[in-house]
């Protein structure tokens, strides 16, 4: 596995000393850094005459930028969104279709926790569960007075 990107300064250090004539095993010992890595850099350097890092490879991401922070707004003013329901608004708003697990990414990368819904519970109940004045006006519905277990219930002494 690789280990932490050089900065482009010591790169150009150690292609400055090998050029000098100094060997792998002195450079590598003055900058801390494995044989190898000397070694590496310094093919890279005389083959591709840079010592830039190559622009990232591996799959393109989904969402841009700007959408991933319209969504974690979106997330911000509806703190109770599943991430299923997250996945939703970017596939009806901004025509992107994602996956919920996509989206719970994108809730992590912005330090926000992602939301799953809670199985076998209605979404009214489980709105209720997450939003107290939700609650209080089921059991203040007129159907709901007089069978609520809750408001005919003693209080507590």
């Amino acid at each position: 596995m690789p280990g932490k990107p050089k900065s482009e300064e010591i790169k150009k250090l150690i292609i400055e000393a090998k050029q000098a004539g100094e060997t792998d095993r002195v450079v590598a010992a003055r900058f801390h850094v494995s044989q190898g890595t000397v070694s590496n850099i310094y093919k890279r350097w005389r083959e591709e005459r840079t010592v830039k890092r190559r622009r990232g490879s591996g799959r393109p991401r989904k969402t841009t930028h700007e959408q991933a922070r319209l969504l974690v707004r979106q997330v911000k003013k509806d703190p109770f969104m599943t991430a299923v329901q997250m996945a939703q608004y970017e596939r009806d708003h901004l025509n992107v279709n994602i996956s919920d697990r996509t989206a719970r990414r994108i809730l992590a990368n912005a330090a926000l926790p992602a939301r799953t819904q809670v199985q076998g519970l209605s979404d009214q109940i489980l709105n209720a569960f997450l939003n107290p004045k939700i609650l209080v006006d089921l059991y203040l519905l007129p159907a709901y007075v007089g069978t609520s277990t809750l408001l005919d219930s003693q209080p507590y002494r």
